[in-house]
């Protein structure tokens, strides 16, 4: 499995706090605010993530907390993941319709990695 992060963080904040986290190594591609012109919801940065991973959008699905996150990945054609969390804007999160809607990260784990 390959994996990507799309954000609109800064390069140096993103990578920053991937270092500190111990997650420098997690992912095949990092794409930041920087990286695109156009911002979510449009889809340029989440076509930049799947370029690098050589991963065609049907074969691949993205996790995340925001409604413009599941507006970007419908407009890719990738299968969304609403991650709630603890987020605040969770009903909104809901709205936006998700293919699937996960509390927490084992919750994506379960919908997206294979199973023994």
């Amino acid at each position: 499995m390959r994996a990507a992060l799309v954000t609109s963080g800064t390069r140096s904040r993103v990578e920053g706090d991937l270092r500190r986290l111990g997650l420098a190594e997690a992912f095949d591609r990092v794409v930041c605010g920087e990286d695109a012109v156009r911002k979510k919801p449009d889809p340029e940065a989440l076509h930049l993530a799947l370029d690098g991973l050589d991963v065609p959008a049907p074969e691949a699905a993205y996790v995340g907390d925001s409604p413009e996150d599941v507006e970007m990945a419908r407009a890719a054609g990738v299968f969304s993941v609403g991650l709630a969390g603890g987020f605040p804007n969770a009903d909104a999160l809901r709205r936006a319709a998700p293919d699937a809607m996960a509390d927490d990260l084992l919750d994506v784990a379960a919908l997206l990695l294979p199973r023994p």
